[in-house]
């Protein structure tokens, strides 16, 4: 039996079977070689060269050679076209275009489609049908047909505002046009002053101090005391006055209405017609011409003393 020749390989070692007291046999070849379309089994295997086989299993599990294209000649951190995805040593990725994926966490919340769309093809400062509200750099939005909040901070830039129906305590109140109020029971209370050009309706409190000066009335009902003061006091442009008691000088020296008259302490007159009803005058000092017929008694001239 001839010797195998001698080989300089790694793999190869002829000290196994070249020795004078021990013989090479099958079974121990099957353990240290691999034959021709034959299998075996190691532990280790070194390969210097290249290795060309059809197919490799690891493990029990089939490794597709063909997938080696897509781990070589990747740069860490760097996506190429066609090649396996690596990160670096910051866990960071760079360099891809398009990254298609159902969901998307980040942190603790998930972004989904539905989600996303809301950011897609935005206008900023416009509002869009479905899509999230961005403001512009004076942080101004347009185009909001409704807007519903518990509670709204700034200045409403739309002077008309016909669906507010209450307001809460108003420091000031500044009214350009009208006031105006509707309803059953339309009221203001608690306030301390009010200043209007002109105010409609009935003022419930009796005691007006401070109304110096009023229009010209329809009408006027005074339950009480109508008392003038100042330098000037006069009523002009009456029809008809009527009171219970008027105290001061009538101006209008013809009175054809007033029929009586109470007790006078004096009485000035040009001329006066009727029948004096108190016999005594001791404050005339003299009449006219009598007419003796009209007398049934004689009289006395003071100045004769005869009948």
């Amino acid at each position: 039996m001839s010797l195998p020749p001698t080989i300089i390989s790694p793999i190869f070692n002829s000290s196994y079977f070249n020795a004078s007291n021990d013989y090479l046999t099958i079974t121990t070849g099957d353990q240290r070689y691999l034959r021709i379309g034959g299998a075996g089994t190691f532990s280790t295997v070194n390969v210097a060269g290249n290795l060309d086989c059809g197919s490799l299993t690891i493990n029990g599990s089939n490794l597709n050679l063909s997938g080696l294209a897509y781990v070589s000649g990747v740069t860490p951190g760097t996506a190429s076209a066609s090649k396996a995805l690596l990160l670096d040593s910051s866990s960071s990725i760079s360099g891809i275009n398009l990254l298609q994926t159902t969901s998307l966490i980040l942190g603790s919340s998930t972004l989904t489609s539905t989600e996303a769309n809301y950011l897609i093809g935005l206008t900023t400062a416009v509002v869009q049908v479905n899509k999230a509200m961005t403001v512009n750099g004076s942080l101004n939005v347009s185009g909001i047909n409704n807007l519903s909040a518990s509670s709204i901070t700034g200045t409403i830039q739309t002077a008309a505002q016909p669906n507010i129906t209450s307001i809460g305590t108003l420091s000031g109140l500044t009214v350009g046009g009208n006031l105006i109020f509707t309803g059953a029971f339309p009221s203001i209370s608690g306030l301390s002053s009010m200043t209007a050009t002109t105010i409609t309706g009935t003022l419930q409190t009796a005691a007006q101090p401070n109304i110096t000066s009023i229009g010209t009335l329809s009408g006027l009902t005074v339950g009480g005391n109508l008392i003038f003061t100042g330098a000037s006091r006069s009523i002009t442009g009456l029809s008809s006055l009527s009171s219970a008691s008027i105290t001061g000088t009538l101006q209008t020296a013809a009175q054809p209405n007033i029929t009586s008259i109470g007790t006078l302490s004096t009485l000035t007159a040009t001329s006066i017609t009727g029948t004096l009803q108190t016999a005594a005058q001791p404050n005339i000092t003299s009449i006219g011409t009598l007419s003796a017929n009209s007398y049934e008694h004689y009289w006395y001239s003071s100045d004769s003393g005869s009948a």
